[in-house]
C-alpha cells in the first residue's frame, strides 16, 4: 500500500508528542511506503524526525535536501520484495513548497522532479535491478497549471506527475497526490492518457485506487 500525503492532516497536534500514535496503527493496514507532501514539512524538522522513528515504513522525499543539516534525510526510494518480484518505489514532492510555506526556503532546497525521476529510475533499473518502477509523487498531473507562477518564483514546475508519466522511460506507474483529485473515478481496463499509467487516489482519506 502506498500513500501520496499530506500526512500533516492526520498527525497534527497542538503540542509536540514524544511519538505519533496515529502512525503506530498504520502497519496493521500494511502500508509499504509514503511520499511526504508540502504540508507535512510545516510540522517542522523535530516533529518529522519523531514521525520517521514512529512509522514502520519509509517516508520518501528524494528531491528535498537539508541545506543546513538541521532536517532529517529523506530517502529517495524503497525496494518492495513480493516473492521473487522486486518493485522499486521512488518518492518526490512538489518543489513549489516555499511558495506556500516561505520559511522552508531557509533550510531546504527543492530539486526538479523530472530530472530526479530520470536519475532515480536509472539507478533502480541498472543498479537495483528491479522488475517494476512506481513513481510516488506528491505533485499534480496538469502540465500547465502553476507553470508561470513557478517560473516567476524561480522554482521548478509544481505539477510534474504528467511529465514523469510521459517523459521518463522505465517508469511503469505514476501515483499522483497533491491536487486532491481522484482518477480514474470508475473501474477501467486501460489508462492511456499518458505514456505510463497515471492514477490519483484523492485526498483526506476519501479515495482509494487499486491497480492490477
Amino acid at each position: 500500500m502506498l500513500g501520496g500525503s499530506d500526512f500533516r492532516h492526520f498527525l497534527t497536534h497542538e503540542h509536540s508528542p514524544p511519538r505519533f500514535p496515529q502512525l503506530e496503527i498504520l502497519p496493521a493496514l500494511q502500508w509499504d511506503t509514503v511520499v511526504l507532501g508540502n504540508a507535512d514539512l510545516v510540522l517542522g524538522a523535530d516533529k518529522l524526525k519523531v514521525a520517521q522513528k514512529t512509522a514502520d515504513f519509509p517516508m520518501l522525499a528524494g528531491n528535498v535536501v537539508s541545506t543546513r543539516g538541521t532536517w532529517p534525510k529523506f530517502p529517495s526510494f524503497e525496494i518492495i520484495e513480493n516473492g521473487c518480484f522486486r518493485i522499486g518505489v521512488f518518492g518526490l514532492m512538489t518543489p513549489a513548497a516555499p511558495m506556500w510555506h516561505e520559511k522552508l526556503a531557509n533550510d531546504l532546497a527543492f530539486l526538479d522532479i523530472l530530472e530526479n525521476a530520470k536519475e532515480i529510475t536509472q539507478i533502480l533499473r541498472e543498479e537495483q535491478q528491479v522488475d517494476l518502477i512506481i513513481a510516488l509523487l506528491h505533485s499534480g498531473s496538469n502540465k500547465k497549471f502553476g507553470k508561470q507562477e513557478n517560473l516567476y518564483a524561480g522554482l521548478p514546475n509544481t505539477n510534474a506527475a504528467g511529465w514523469v508519466a510521459d517523459y521518463v522511460p522505465g517508469v511503469d506507474l505514476v501515483v499522483s497526490g497533491h491536487a486532491h483529485q481522484t482518477f480514474p473515478r470508475r473501474p477501467i481496463f486501460h489508462l492511456n492518457r499518458y505514456r505510463a499509467p497515471l492514477v490519483a487516489p484523492g485526498a483526506f482519506g476519501n479515495g482509494w485506487i487499486e491497480v492490477h
